[in-house]
């Protein structure tokens, strides 16, 4: 029979399972789990800072502080590393898709007279429209919250400019190659998502660790 990962040895000893669970695995799992969720809704990509509010690389999803640990981890498990690092790939390429769209789309001037007429008479519509109506109709929103500023222009206009993805120009292409590059990164988020899970569980059940931290005091202490 083969030998399947958890008939074979495990690098490390009970002591680093444990701070590598805590630590690394699941705080990469918790950020995974929410950004797959995030994903359904809105991809996240924002103009002010060119990137993602919600997706994160590998080395922010642990943290600075216990990053140490995690290069230590990726050091002795050589497929998980190149799934994380597949992973962090395709982040970085999703935001200059994302950042290109944004050029294409603030450039054009059929989606600047799109938006000029959608927000024409909204009592805090400015120059910053333009940007913000970018971001929606490259993270395919289909529905603002209430609390954001445009919500009813947007809400009532949700069609007209999601349906832009379907122009045989710049714009329509731009917007086709984020939604193509949101599956494929949505695709390695999944795969990199089930690799930590897999290898968190076989690390705690080879050293008899619990999967998740136990509470303390009755309070549930993650790091």
């Amino acid at each position: 029979m083969p030998r399947t990962a958890m008939n074979r040895k495990l690098p490390g000893n009970k002591g680093l399972a444990n701070v590598w669970i805590d630590t690394v695995l699941n705080p990469i799992l918790r950020g995974l789990i929410k950004e797959s969720e995030l994903m359904k809704w809105s991809f996240t990509w924002r103009h002010i800072d060119k990137r993602f509010e919600h997706l994160f690389p590998v080395n922010e999803l642990v943290g600075g502080y216990y990053w140490p640990n995690c290069e230590q981890l990726l050091g002795h498990f050589a497929e998980f590393k190149a799934i994380a690092g597949s992973y962090d790939n395709s982040l970085e390429e999703f935001g200059r898709t994302c950042s290109s769209a944004f050029d294409v789309l603030t450039k054009d001037q059929a989606f600047r007279g799109l938006v000029k007429t959608a927000v024409a008479g909204h009592p805090d519509a400015d120059e910053t429209a333009l940007r913000y109506f970018a971001d929606y109709t490259i993270n395919f929103v289909k529905e603002l919250p209430t609390y954001y500023t445009y919500h009813n222009v947007w809400n009532d206009n949700t069609e007209r400019f999601l349906e832009l993805q379907s122009r045989a120009d710049g714009v329509g292409a731009a917007l086709r190659s984020v939604e193509k590059q949101g599956r494929a990164f949505a695709e390695v988020l999944e795969k990199f998502l089930a690799s930590c899970d897999r290898l968190r569980n076989q690390l705690a059940d080879k050293f008899g660790l619990p999967r998740v931290p136990v509470p303390t005091n009755g309070v549930l202490v993650w790091d």
